[in-house]
């Protein structure tokens, strides 16, 4: 059976995930220490899913991307250079997205509706 597109996403961004991840937990440690993740998630508005007897957050890689962004100067910037900032776009793919499909189902309505008049 042939793999969708979908799942090809998915497994691209499982692999970017697993791949990112320990760079951000070694390069936020070196600048924070131990407890990286409550300062770099302190102004955040929600708060994070922790799992049960867990040293860390679940952190999909939308919240990666997140961190990694919102820590460019601070941390990153150190190590990465101006095109690997750039592939951070990848966390506003997912907002822009959403609300290209809300826009699509709004314009979907409204001209059915305006059809039926």
């Amino acid at each position: 059976m042939a793999i969708t597109n979908h799942e090809r996403v998915g497994k691209a961004l499982d692999l970017l995930k697993e791949g990112l991840y320990p760079f951000v937990e070694r390069e936020l440690q070196a600048q924070y220490g131990k407890y990286w993740i409550t300062t770099v998630t302190a102004h955040w508005s929600h708060d994070l899913v922790w799992p049960e007897d867990a040293d860390a957050p679940h952190l999909d890689i939308a919240l990666i991307l997140r961190v990694m962004w919102d820590q460019w100067n601070d941390v990153f910037r150190k190590t990465l250079g101006h095109a690997d900032r750039s592939c951070l776009r990848l966390r506003e793919l997912r907002a822009e997205d959403t609300s290209n499909m809300a826009c699509s189902a709004r314009s979907t309505t409204s001209s059915r509706s305006s059809s039926s008049l």
